[in-house]
């Protein structure tokens, strides 16, 4: 079946994330006419960092639908712009259906991940707009995905009623491809429990180092001994004579957001 809806909220969501659109949503973040039409030579970033970037950028110039490297750019960004045979991308996918061209897989899936992304991550500042969770229950749909959503209901990936939508068995493969879904649970359920047990098997010595001034854990300084005593593979082994040792506080392994997590749900009570 035709998936030119999907695609177009693919790429409304990638021109989402320029920072040139998503000021306007500083004064509206409720602005969201920007994703009904997508003009030619829209601007994309694509950031370096960013690998999984390359897949819908290499997937965008072999369909001929980008000029590479349209903007000056940046030492961790390129700027690209689409390159369009009409004004807008709407009416491209109209008068040239690109179905047979692309994997539907691989468009469900990248759809999935963007979308995934736009949900948890600021697209500028503290603005963030609404974007598709990985969760098994019911979700709400914003406005401008119910086009892509319709689709991919009747595609039997997602059930769609009265605005509200949830995951079918049918996208299983895409989200365990993703790494959104493990042995039957989402990736943020495993995330959620991998974290529970750092916590709840921390040595008393170490508990008592990191709730010294409260009754929750300062995030650096869980980070902190994360970083010195804890191994992913091998879990807590406490050293008492490096820590009476150190001097200052110096953070490693990048543990500092699993930190904040855990942080936050032992003063919420989720963690005792």
């Amino acid at each position: 079946m035709a998936f030119e809806l999907t695609f177009h909220a693919l790429m409304a969501t990638l021109h989402q994330h320029q920072f040139e659109i998503a000021r306007r949503l500083l004064d509206n973040p409720r602005d969201i006419a920007l994703h009904a039409e997508i003009p030619n030579g829209a601007l994309l970033k694509q950031w370096l960092s960013h690998d999984d970037d390359d897949e819908i950028f290499d997937e965008l110039d072999s369909l001929g639908f980008l000029d590479r490297e349209a903007g000056p750019g940046s030492y961790d960004y390129h700027i690209h712009a689409l390159k369009l045979h009409y004004p807008t991308l709407r009416e491209q996918l109209a008068r040239e259906p690109f179905s047979n061209s692309v994997n539907e897989r691989w468009l469900v899936g990248c759809f999935i991940r963007y979308a995934v992304s736009m949900d948890r991550y600021n697209v500028l500042g503290n603005v963030r707009l609404a974007g598709l969770p990985i969760h098994k229950d019911w979700f709400p749909v914003p406005s401008y995905y119910v086009e892509a959503i319709s689709e991919l209901s009747a595609a039997d990936y997602c059930r769609f009623e009265t605005g509200r939508a949830k995951w079918l068995p049918g996208v299983s493969a895409i989200m365990e491809a993703r790494g959104y879904w493990i042995d039957g649970r989402t990736a943020d359920e495993m995330r959620k429990a991998a974290l529970i047990e750092i916590w709840r098997s921390m040595p008393n010595e170490i508990r008592k180092v990191v709730l010294v001034d409260h009754d929750y854990p300062a995030p650096m300084v869980l980070a902190y001994v994360m970083g010195h005593f804890w191994n992913e593979d091998t879990g807590w082994k406490f050293d008492p004579d490096f820590l009476a040792s150190e001097t200052e506080i110096t953070l490693q392994g990048g543990h500092l957001p699993n930190a904040i997590e855990i942080s936050k749900m032992v003063k919420s009570g989720l963690l005792m």
